[in-house]
């Protein structure tokens, strides 16, 4: 069996796609491994610049510290990988599979996931500025920390997300969907949230003061009020003002915790 780059050239030959590429992965650049079966490979600090590994398997592969700029990456299936260090930028990830990936503290700026699977996966403190993650399934993602400034977020899954200190100024929001994500010291100025489903967000001012505010389809914004004293208190201020089992009452009860 025969490697060959993009090119034409060849890169090695052995009984197996999976044996020359462990041989030689400090040269992989511009490789053709397309549709090859690489599940639980290890590829660290592998060289694999501008390669073609879309619709490849690489569920539970070590890719950390590895070189994947400008690498074409559609439909690949990452799940559980482990990406940590590695270079991705330029690199395209339209519709893949990096469901539970490790992607914490990852360079993503500018890179394309449109319609890519990114639930349950750690992006702890990654740089995902300008990024296209129009129509990305976030569902339960870990993006504490995470830089989202300008990124194009239009539809994607965000609910159970954690959000918390994330920076998502002037980012597009647009038909999202936020329901039980935790907002906590999130940094929405200047975002699109026209459509955003279920954002929720709980604000402390002065002496302790409760300040929530409820927003769904079409832009529409409650300020329920702010109060004075415990979430207890808050809870019964609300039933007080807007009737026992309103739809705001319901709502801060049922996601205390996702703030």
């Amino acid at each position: 069996m025969k490697l060959y780059r993009i090119n034409g050239e060849i890169i090695g030959e052995g009984a197996s796609i999976r044996e020359i590429v462990e041989a030689t992965k400090a040269n992989l650049s511009g490789a053709d491994f397309r549709g090859a079966d690489l599940r639980g490979i290890d590829l660290y600090e592998a060289n694999l610049y501008e390669a073609d590994l879309s619709g490849v398997d690489l569920s539970g592969a070590d890719l950390s510290r590895a070189n994947l700029s400008r690498a074409n990456l559609s439909g690949v299936n990452l799940s559980r990988a482990d990406l940590n260090g590695a270079n991705l930028s330029e690199a395209d990830f339209r519709g893949a599979d990096l469901s539970e990936a490790n992607l914490s503290g990852v360079d993503l700026r500018g890179v394309n996931l449109n319609g890519a699977n990114l639930s349950g996966a750690n992006l702890n403190e990654a740089d995902l500025s300008g990024a296209n993650l129009s129509g990305t399934d976030l569902s339960g993602a870990d993006l504490y920390g995470v830089n989202l400034y300008g990124a194009n977020l239009s539809g994607a899954n965000l609910s159970r997300a954690n959000l918390s200190e994330a920076d998502f100024k002037g980012a597009d929001l647009s038909g999202a969907d936020l329901y039980g994500a935790n907002l906590s010291g999130t940094d929405l100025s200047g975002a699109d949230l026209y459509g955003a489903k279920g954002a929720r967000a709980f604000t402390a001012g002065n002496n302790n003061r409760l300040c929530f505010t409820y927003m769904f389809e079409g832009m529409q914004r409650y300020q329920l009020g702010c109060f004075n004293g415990t979430y207890e208190e808050t809870v019964k201020a609300i039933q007080i003002k807007y009737g026992n089992n309103s739809s705001y009452e319901t709502i801060i009860t049922a996601y205390k915790g996702s703030l």
